[in-house]
């Protein structure tokens, strides 16, 4: 498939994530970490791990959105 709607589909997940956990009084970083769960390899295997390699950049622009929100 498209790596472009495999990013989409991530941002979304994500985005959805967070508006969950905050809607249950949890910081939207939780829902951000369980939506990558979901989609990841170890569950769902939506994002598996070829497309994880391919997409090298987004998952350390990823892992700095996280760290720079947990503070």
């Amino acid at each position: 498939m498209d790596v472009l709607f495999f990013v989409g589909l991530a941002l979304l997940v994500g985005f959805l994530g967070g508006k969950v956990s905050h809607r249950v009084k949890f910081p939207a970083v939780v829902g951000y970490l369980i939506g990558g769960l979901i989609l990841g390899p170890s569950f769902l295997n939506i994002l598996n791990l070829n497309l994880l390699n391919n997409l090298g950049v987004f998952n350390d622009m990823a892992l700095a959105l996280v760290a720079f929100v947990i503070g």
